[in-house]
């Protein structure tokens, strides 16, 4: 099963995947007003780096550094350090680095979003579980 990104016609948010080599021409192509923003931010495409782009409906497009190429074979995972940060929405790649592998992003991104969550009651039941533990290692 390919994991796919919202289309390009839809109310999805624009992501660009940058390198360092990809940055000033992406840049150098923004208006004058979100260049500054981006240069204020200090982002320039490093792994894990990320970047909103403000937009008269609140953010209008999002960029995320993915590295050189010799960082992503260090650590795979870091570009997903960005996505960590990003602003509740639907997302839709726009741009990506040449031979980037989007496939590998999609499922990072799916594992970083996944968040585990506890029924009320179960979350209760441990934690009194835990507060029986730390009263029996008092009393011994």
């Amino acid at each position: 099963m390919a994991l796919t990104f919202a289309s390009p016609d839809s109310e999805a948010i624009p992501l660009t995947l940058l390198d360092p080599d990809g940055f000033e021409a992406w840049v150098t192509a923004l208006p004058a007003a979100d260049g500054a923003w981006v240069a204020a931010q200090g982002f320039t495409g490093q792994l894990g780096q990320a970047v909103s782009l403000p937009g008269p409906q609140g953010v209008s497009g999002v960029a995320i550094g993915v590295g050189t190429k010799s960082a992503v074979e260090r650590r795979r995972d870091g570009a997903l350090a960005g996505v960590c940060g990003l602003p509740k929405g639907v997302y839709t790649v726009e741009a990506s680095p040449e031979g980037f592998d989007l496939n590998a992003f999609a499922l990072g991104w799916l594992l970083a979003a996944y968040r585990f969550a506890l029924r009320r009651g179960a979350w209760m039941r441990l934690a009194l579980r835990r507060v029986r533990q730390v009263r029996r290692l008092r009393a011994s």
